[in-house]
């Protein structure tokens, strides 16, 4: 059973990795958002509604461990590999 909890709600997803130019590109033209790398590195991806967003944060460690979050995404077209 699944609980309402009213102090809590989704705001943005946040991705590390330690190549963010390469990261943010791709998951701004795979989920068609507007998106653009900020002073620091990162990547700010927006869409709608604005209030959601994906950042791509730079980390200096590679990942070591298996990630335990995953995005169900549908591709209306696929044309690639």
């Amino acid at each position: 059973m699944v609980r309402h909890v009213p102090d809590v709600a989704f705001k943005d997803l946040c991705l590390d990795t330690t190549r963010p130019d390469a990261v943010g590109p791709y998951w701004r033209d795979l989920l068609g958002l507007a998106g653009a790398r900020q002073e620091d590195g990162d990547w700010s991806l927006t869409g709608q509604p604005a209030q959601r967003g994906v950042w791509v944060n730079t980390v200096p460690e590679a990942k070591t461990v298996k990630s335990r979050v995953h995005l169900d995404i549908r591709v209306s077209d696929h044309t690639g590999p």
